[in-house]
């Protein structure tokens, strides 16, 4: 056991694990906040679309833009600059909901600036780990950055739980600004290996660099094919964070047992990813893959309001597979990735794969205010079991082994940033 987390002895990679864990506390808690905000304001299943849609939205406006941001400047001052802002916002949209009556449009205001800062910070952030650990270790620090969210994923649904039924989501919030700021803080600390950044000139341009981003993106045919998973993962997930609480708040117990199932979910990754830390299998996208299907399974059991005790231990399990599932795949693309490239190829990821993610919030708003929320909470978990598996069967992810050797940088005249 000391073994798994003798990473954490690197002080740069320890202030990235506090900080980030911090920011997943807060992030945590912004789901369950904000729509039982949002729904104890008198808000419907469109409006929830409406607010999380803001988010994604915005981000996917700039993800393209901070990926060349995080290969072109210094990857920790992206991040730093890029949580400063979401702080502010998400200060902001604690105070709107704690004066209430809040117009839905002020909140969507609040959550699309979270959504363009966020398209700057994650490409950089998840650029980041390379420059920290060696390749051989990526999969190891991977999982400790999900354990690290997973445990702060415990305390946050039940923390916005108890906020939302004694002073409101607001308050929540209000938290989540503060883990912005600590994660920030812990960020000016961390001293980050040098990466060979692209040429001067006209090769510094945005647009060669974005040209030479996509070029590297397209020319691997297993992660284009593992990309469009990840769209038809995130479409089906924006169904169920929309109507999961719509579900939970009639035929659950509301907010409080919501909480319990995704608290559930975070205990039992936090254990199953301890003991699965360093299992790398051969096929690493293709088992990916197939361990998503518990948790695609899930939405229907919830469609169908199991007792909320048998929800928290399939959550549980459900949600150790997802880890694990996440954990191989973008371990994968980091090995697989050149690393002075990395944050653009990641932009084009994180376009492509969240462009379906408002697309499930306002189909399951539109569906579910025409039709029983359970019903389309149903239906959507029996498309996600069969996307899963066809997935998984795709030539590309079911061949896919991960290369002996780590990829060399992209051919540009490199220049060494010191300090970043």
């Amino acid at each position: 056991m000391p073994s798994r987390f003798d990473l954490l002895g690197d002080r740069s990679f320890r202030l990235v694990f506090v900080g980030r864990t911090a920011s997943a506390l807060g992030d945590s808690m912004l789901p369950v906040a904000l729509a039982f905000g949002v729904l104890a304001d008198g808000g419907r299943a469109i409006d929830l679309a409406y607010v999380f849609g803001a988010q994604e939205v915005a981000a996917l406006l700039l993800y393209l833009l901070g990926g060349v941001a995080g290969d072109r400047y210094s990857r920790k001052l992206v991040m730093i600059s890029a949580d400063s802002v979401r702080a502010v916002s998400q200060l902001i949209l604690g105070v709107l909901l704690i004066k209430g009556h809040a117009p839905i449009a002020a909140l969507a205001a609040c959550t699309a600036i979270q959504g363009l800062a966020g398209g700057f910070f994650t490409p950089a952030a998840d650029s980041l780990v390379p420059s920290l650990v060696e390749p051989k270790r990526l999969q190891e620090a991977n999982v400790l950055q999900g354990l690290g969210s997973n445990v702060a994923s415990i305390l946050g649904p039940a923390l916005a739980g108890i906020l939302v039924a004694l002073a409101g989501g607001g308050w929540a919030i209000i938290v989540d600004a503060g883990s912005f700021a600590v994660n920030a803080a812990m960020l000016g600390f961390v001293r980050v290996r040098a990466v060979a950044r692209p040429g001067t000139g006209q090769e510094a341009g945005v647009f060669r660099q974005l040209r030479d981003g996509w070029s590297t993106f397209i020319s691997m045919r297993w992660y284009v094919t593992l990309v469009g998973c990840f769209a038809g993962f995130n479409f089906f997930m924006g169904v169920f964070l929309t109507l999961g609480p719509v579900v939970a708040q009639h035929s659950l117990g509301g907010v409080k047992a919501w909480a319990a199932m995704m608290t559930a979910g975070a205990v039992g990754s936090v254990i199953g990813g301890l003991a699965l830390m360093k299992f790398v299998p051969r096929h690493p996208l293709r088992t990916g893959r197939l361990l998503g299907l518990p948790f695609a399974l899930m939405l229907v059991l919830v469609a169908l309001a199991l007792p909320i005790v048998a929800l928290c231990a399939y959550s549980a399990v459900a949600c150790t597979c997802l880890l694990l599932s996440g954990t191989l795949s973008f371990s994968s693309i980091q090995r697989a990735v050149p690393e002075n490239v990395l944050s653009r190829v990641l932009s084009y990821d994180y376009f492509f794969s969240f462009l379906t993610l408002p697309l499930g919030y306002v189909a399951a708003g539109l569906l579910g205010s025409a039709a029983s929320p359970r019903i389309v909470l149903a239906g959507a978990g029996a498309g996600f079991v069969a996307f899963t598996v066809l997935g998984a069967l795709a030539p590309p992810i079911w061949r896919f082994t991960l290369p002996e050797e780590e990829p060399a940088p992209m051919a540009h005249p490199a220049t060494l940033e010191a300090g970043q």
